[in-house]
């Protein structure tokens, strides 16, 4: 019997594996932060999990800069926050 194959990806902020179609897809291009509702733009591409409405957006930004190296603006962090709720 063969064994199903899912495509799983691991968040970056939650350290743990989670199906592609559970996480959102963010893209890194000249130092800013991209979400790639379609996952298909080129580049580096990082996967967050939509479950974080758990983390307050400081601590999120604080975050999100630290392990992509980029600075992030306000409206890009509010973006993903309607994305994830």
């Amino acid at each position: 019997m063969k064994k199903q194959n899912y495509n799983f990806r691991k968040c970056i902020i939650k350290n743990k594996k989670f199906p592609k179609s559970l996480l959102i897809r963010v893209c890194v291009n000249n130092n800013k932060l991209i979400i790639d509702v379609n996952q298909n733009l080129p580049g580096r591409g990082y996967y967050l999990s939509k479950e974080l409405d758990k983390i307050d957006n400081v601590k999120l930004k604080n975050l999100l800069e630290k392990k992509l190296h980029v600075v992030i603006d306000n409206e890009t962090l509010q973006e993903l926050r309607k994305i994830t709720t």
